[in-house]
């Protein structure tokens, strides 16, 4: 079974800044959520740990891993959607515009795009070992991704991601749960561990 859960939260997840890649830790509610986080997952037979290595996702990881004691490593591929020039900014006092320019061409604005993060969740995919447990410790844009890639599993349609995937809510711990065997779906378990 693969679980996946999005980190805890941020002082921007709280002040509703977009993060993307910048590094930003956990605050005191964060780290409350990842410690109950690990308490709901201990009996879960957990093999391995596999986190972004940004630092949010990474001390989630850690606090979780100080219940569970298993191997963990961090992969840059499981990191957020890079948002470029657009990192730091309350999505809300952005203008239409710029979110024009973000979803056509987020070069010009050093971010990345939408098709980037495809491929990334595509290539991590590849290299998940189904025969184990396995803890993905991630993101709520990489989560999304993940999301329409087990459901779709073809090429990066833009419309269809944006219609269906973008602007779905996940919250700080976030649970998932992925068979890959049998589900072509990742099933929601738990909105949050608060």
């Amino acid at each position: 079974m693969i679980y996946l859960i999005r980190h805890g939260q941020t002082h921007w997840n709280a002040m509703k800044k977009i993060q993307g890649h910048t590094d930003i830790p956990l605050n005191e509610q964060g780290k409350k959520e990842a410690e109950k986080s690990a308490q709901k997952l201990i009996n879960l037979n957990i093999h391995q740990i596999i986190s972004s290595d940004l630092l949010r996702a990474k001390q989630t990881a850690e606090i979780i891993n100080q219940y569970i004691q298993v191997p963990i490593s961090f992969d840059a591929r499981l990191r957020e959607l890079c948002y470029g020039q657009l990192e730091a900014c309350k999505s809300t006092e952005i203008s239409k515009e710029t979110w024009d320019i973000f979803n056509t061409n987020p070069q010009k604005l050093n971010a990345e795009s939408f098709s980037q993060l495809y491929d990334r969740v595509k290539d991590f995919a590849k290299t998940i070992d189904t025969n184990q447990n396995l803890l993905i410790v991630t993101h709520g844009g990489f989560l999304r991704m993940f999301m329409y890639f087990i459901e779709n599993r073809q090429n990066f349609d833009h419309s269809k991601f944006k219609e269906t995937y973008k602007n779905l809510n996940i919250k700080n711990t976030s649970f998932f749960q992925w068979h890959p065997s049998k589900e072509k779906i990742l099933t929601f378990v738990s909105e949050s561990f608060r």
